[in-house]
């Protein structure tokens, strides 16, 4: 199975007994009996993150007009990292301890120097003017009537989030009786925290209390505040200025790593007759080969892609007998092939789709009909793609899957409604990273026009029949017309024309008409090959001339993805 998508943006903000969970955008409400089980569950959620993506999880949580920095590790660990009032700038915790307020010296006259006797003069006399008290040393300042005291920096101030956890460092004493403290409902207003130092939270019952309060830390004269420093420089370097000859340059890291090798494409080899060998002459190589050579290969890598995301490819006529199916099993096949699997083929088509006979059986006959009741069971987040298997038909030469529909079903005992498709597409969405959708004729079902809606991509396949050829227009005419997201499909599809029968005209005037509405590139012709009309789809039975048709329309699917 395919690592988990990485998740980069966390956040929460917690409201009473109610929260929002946000991660990557996608906005998840959480609601609970009271607010520690609100919280709790929000640190459930991102604690499975952290387990998912191995690797500790920042987020930022808001509560009660101020923005609380954590972190959460795999192993459950959480830690509050530092706090700051909402709307206020972002004010992190100094290591340094605060320093004193500066010295002012009263004025002081010196007396005069009068030497003992038997005492060497001194060697010079000092005026009053170079005489310069030394500061004595900074004694903390008594708290004011009724204030409370700073609590000491760094990390081991009196704060125990836990309860019986065992913490690494002392914990200074704090100056004042320590009481036990009850969870504040989130409804009452906290006073604003200051920046708070890391506190240690462990993953379980006793992580349930209330963000700590903090104490209010002493405040930094402004002579003495750490000047901003972009990522990278140096401390105590000037950007504004050009380094001096006398100061230290930067030095950077170098890489140990080779670097990447692009790819090399084929270098065409003429072909060499006996007496060229003989006499060690070498023919140049012809032009017209080398270039086929390096579009063949160009192709080849642009199939071979990964995409972020699953994607959707939905081959679409209304016309029955136009090459849907041929062209949903072959490229199914060659975006495996070259791209290394992850593929299926789904036959959404309600009225007796043919892609299961045209395909290889896995040892069963179970449809799509079958995986239906099963898909709750594959959402969940232990579920494992060879549970898939189960349902699924893998081609062993082609290696991709196939997902049958019932043939032996009339359609009304078989059509999906818009959650049974919703459903199924969300678990060939989590398992696969391309779906290709054959479809049936009937442009009116759920099934269809929920395909439409999810594709990311469309194909419409065409013979050289002049009434395959019209059905694929009146198509791509219609979708243009059905909304903004139905016009961006409509100019970015691909049209694969097919010579149906060996004695027909070529399928470069239908393609010539399609190349009229769409880049020339997105119209891709297909000869005559026997092999395609037989009951069995497969790549290697084509013949090289048609191999290399389906990588050339292959490519011109990538191209649009």
């Amino acid at each position: 199975m395919t690592e988990p998508a990485l998740v980069r943006d966390v956040a929460a903000t917690v409201r009473g007994q109610q929260a929002e969970l946000i991660v990557d955008g996608v906005r998840h409400p959480i609601t609970a009996a009271t607010v520690d089980e609100v919280r709790e569950a929000v640190f459930v959620e991102v604690t499975r993150i952290a387990v998912e993506q191995r690797r500790t999880v920042r987020f930022p949580i808001e509560e009660n007009g101020t923005r609380w920095h954590l972190a959460v590790d795999p192993d459950g660990t959480r830690r509050t990292e530092y706090s700051e009032p909402i709307g206020r700038p972002q004010n992190r915790p100094i290591p340094n301890p605060p320093a004193p307020e500066p010295f002012e010296p009263e004025p002081f006259e010196p007396e005069p120097f009068e030497p003992e006797p038997n005492e060497p003069e001194p060697a010079a006399e000092t005026s009053p003017a170079d005489v310069r008290p030394q500061p004595p040393a900074a004694e903390p300042e008594s708290p004011a009537p009724g204030a409370e005291p700073a609590a000491p920096s760094g990390p081991e101030h009196g704060f125990d989030p836990t309860v019986g956890q065992r913490h690494d460092g002392p914990v200074a004493p704090s100056s004042e009786p320590h009481d036990q403290q009850t969870p504040q409902p989130w409804t009452q207003q906290a006073p604003a925290p200051t920046p708070a130092a890391e506190g240690d939270v462990r993953y379980g019952a006793a992580a349930r209390r209330p963000w700590p309060p903090q104490q209010p830390a002493a405040p930094v004269p402004p002579n003495q505040a750490a000047p901003y420093r972009a990522a990278g420089t140096v401390p105590g370097a000037d950007s504004d200025r050009p380094p001096q000859p006398d100061e230290p340059q930067p030095r950077h890291a170098v890489s140990f790593l080779p670097p990447e090798q692009p790819v090399e494409l084929p270098t065409a080899q003429a072909p060499q007759g006996f007496f060229s060998r003989i006499l060690g002459r070498k023919n140049e190589p012809d032009p017209a080969l080398l270039a086929a050579q390096r579009a063949e290969a160009a192709d080849q890598a642009l199939v071979s892609k990964h995409w972020p995301g699953p994607k959707t490819i939905a081959v679409v006529n209304g016309k029955g007998g136009s090459g849907k199916t041929p062209t949903t099993a072959l490229l199914a096949a060659v975006f495996a092939r070259y791209g290394g699997g992850g593929v299926i083929a789904w036959d959404n088509n309600d009225t007796r789709g043919t892609l299961g006979w045209r395909t290889a059986s896995g040892g069963h006959d179970r449809t799509v009909l079958d995986l239906l009741p099963a898909t709750e069971e594959l959402m969940d987040r232990d579920a494992q793609v060879g549970r898939l298997a189960y349902y699924v038909h893998h081609q062993p030469e082609d290696k991709y899957d196939v997902l049958r529909s019932n043939p032996s079903l009339l359609a009304r005992e078989q059509r999906l409604t818009t959650e049974q498709f919703l459903a199924l597409h969300a678990v060939c969405n989590r398992f696969y990273r391309l779906i290709f959708m054959d479809s049936g004729n009937d442009e009116s079902t759920y099934a269809w026009l929920n395909m439409i809606d999810a594709a990311d991509q469309i194909v419409v396949p065409t013979t050289t029949r002049p009434d395959h050829a019209e059905a694929a227009l009146l198509l791509l005419q219609a979708l243009r017309n059905r909304n903004a997201e139905g016009r961006e499909l409509a100019e970015r599809a691909v049209v694969i024309v097919s010579q149906a029968d060996q004695d027909e005209a070529s399928a470069s005037t239908i393609a010539a008409g399609f190349q009229q509405l769409l880049p020339p590139e997105n119209v891709v012709t297909i000869p005559y090959d026997r092999a395609i009309r037989d009951s069995q789809l497969r790549y290697d039975r084509l013949n090289p001339v048609t191999q290399r048709a389906f990588l050339r329309a292959a490519a011109a699917v990538a191209g649009q993805l």
